[in-house]
């Protein structure tokens, strides 16, 4: 990145003891708008991919005194799990939110001030500036007439992360042992369901997802269903606050379900449903066929704002569709999916999940998630990792049998 290079070859900039980078851009969430592209043509996401940002910050390598220290998303929705993972070796401490940010951003007075007096002092500093973002917005209306949701906003420590994907692969893992099993698919879609979701339903909260699946198990003694229970619980182990040194070290939320790091598990619930079919033009109802929830003409009557919204409503769904498949085109290639030697969460996204809202009903699978992105899956990238993990599993312990005899 130019501005870092900037930063770190600048001599007022370049003796200092502490570095921040703040990127102050779109998040995720921001589907529904279409890439701008250039004057050239070629097309430009409204959003780094944590690969194009891990990748720009390693394109300068600063100096030794320069490691950076924080840093933090000033856009929607971009405390996942995710991100955190691709950036774990790069900065010491992540500050996202896992919901939106208000159009008037950070309140950059008061964060300011915090950098001046506490600066020297990065745990005091971020503890402080994420309470005063909390602080600035507390008197807002978050309903749907403002358009507003409850502002939240997470400081994790990076060099934590390692714990958290030890115990998401363990999760993966016992999800994957348990496919064939009858209970489990009804019982992973309900608490999908009841646990807080963002980005129209692509990520979940991680904390409240596995809290409600450990739930819906306790009482189970089937061989394969017990050990996505004690996975559940490592997860929450992995999160847990109020330890001497935890990963979130400070989470404030006006909604106190979330609980400061998302995961991807795209299901679109009922709300979310809504939301993508809420009319845009007031005069008009949306009208629907039969396929996967798609608008359709009307008959007598049809005015030009019904017009509007049923083609607004087509896009909103496209556009969901097109970032389930932006996300799961880049998923393979992070570092949270790095290791071939173990299952990971692509691996029960990719193999498993689109085969669970299949079980529930084959329009599920579309209006839920995305029929073309779970066709994919179902007949490619599922199946083929799962077979080149298991053969190299298998080889790995076929080669630590002959050693032990050697």
């Amino acid at each position: 990145m130019n501005f870092l290079k900037w930063v770190y070859t600048n001599d007022k900039c370049n003796k200092s003891e502490h570095y921040a980078l703040i990127l102050w851009s779109h998040g995720p969430e921001l589907f529904l708008q279409p890439p701008p592209g250039d004057p050239t043509g070629d097309p430009a996401s409204l959003y780094l991919t944590p690969q194009e940002l891990r990748e720009a910050l390693t394109l300068r390598e600063p100096p030794a005194h320069s490691r950076l220290d924080i840093v933090a998303f000033d856009a929607c929705s971009m405390s996942m799990f995710e991100m955190a993972y691709e950036i774990r070796d790069l900065a010491d401490y992540m500050v996202a939110s896992q919901e939106e940010i208000p159009d008037s951003s950070f309140p950059y007075d008061h964060l300011i001030e915090c950098f001046r007096k506490r600066g020297g002092n990065t745990n005091s500093l971020l503890k402080q500036g994420v309470q005063e973002y909390e602080c600035a917005y507390q008197d807002c209306i978050c309903d749907e007439s403002t358009g507003m949701k409850p502002v939240t906003l997470s400081a994790l420590r990076l060099n934590k992360c390692d714990g958290l994907k030890n115990a998401v692969d363990h999760l993966a893992s016992a999800l994957l042992d348990a496919q064939n099993d009858g209970v489990l698919p009804a019982l992973l879609i309900k608490a999908r369901k009841v646990s807080r979701d963002y980005v129209g339903g692509l990520y979940v909260d991680l904390a409240e997802f596995c809290t409600n699946l450990r739930g819906l198990l306790n009482g189970s003694e089937s061989k394969v269903i017990m050990p996505i229970r004690d996975a559940c619980q490592l997860v929450l182990a992995a999160l847990a606050e109020g330890t001497s040194d935890p990963l979130i070290l400070i989470n404030v939320s006006a909604d106190t379900r979330s609980h400061g790091i998302s995961i991807y598990l795209p299901y679109l619930g009922d709300e979310q449903s809504a939301q993508v079919n809420k009319p845009l033009v007031k005069g008009g109802q949306p009208t629907h066929g039969a396929k996967g929830g798609q608008p359709t003409h009307g008959g007598k009557g049809f005015s030009v704002n019904d017009l509007l919204n049923n083609a607004a409503i087509g896009y909103r769904i496209s556009a969901m569709r097109d970032m389930i498949s932006i996300t799961e085109s880049y998923y393979p290639d992070l570092r949270l999916v790095s290791d071939e030697s173990k299952p990971s969460w692509y691996d029960f996204i990719a193999g498993l999940w689109p085969r669970i809202l299949l079980k529930d009903g084959p329009a599920q699978l579309e209006l839920r998630y995305s029929a073309d992105q779970g066709a994919i899956n179902l007949v490619s990238a599922g199946p083929a990792r799962m077979l080149a993990k298991r053969a190299s599993l298998m080889l790995a312990k076929q080669g630590d049998s002959r050693a032990q005899t050697r």
